[in-house]
């Protein structure tokens, strides 16, 4: 990844389950050391765009990098999910949040 990269780029991205349009027209540039929050309303794609991120799920339409290149299993290890179901340890600093969620 080169300086002038985006850590994650995501360029009209547009995603159909059959003919049910689950994204449409999706942009989104994440630089490193950027901490991106999600946020919408159940059925929004937000599931389904963190699943083309992590290259789980390819897109109808449109192009997604990260680090520079196709999404691929060695990327997404470079990459922490906090998942709004599981919480955070009000006992743990903000930091140490974020990393046992990388490490798990």
């Amino acid at each position: 990844m080169s300086a002038a990269q985006p850590m994650l780029a995501v360029r009209g991205v547009h995603t159909f389950y059959g003919h049910i349009q689950a994204l449409h027209g999706v942009d989104i540039h994440v630089d490193a050391g950027e901490i991106v929050t999600i946020i919408g309303a159940n059925g929004a794609g937000k599931t389904t765009l963190i699943r083309m991120v992590l290259g789980l799920l390819q897109p109808s339409a449109g192009a997604i990098s990260l680090f520079g290149r196709r999404p691929t299993r060695e990327q997404r290890r470079r990459i922490g999910y906090v998942p709004q179901s599981l919480g955070l340890y009000a006992d743990l600093t903000v930091e140490e949040n974020l990393q046992f969620r990388a490490e798990v």
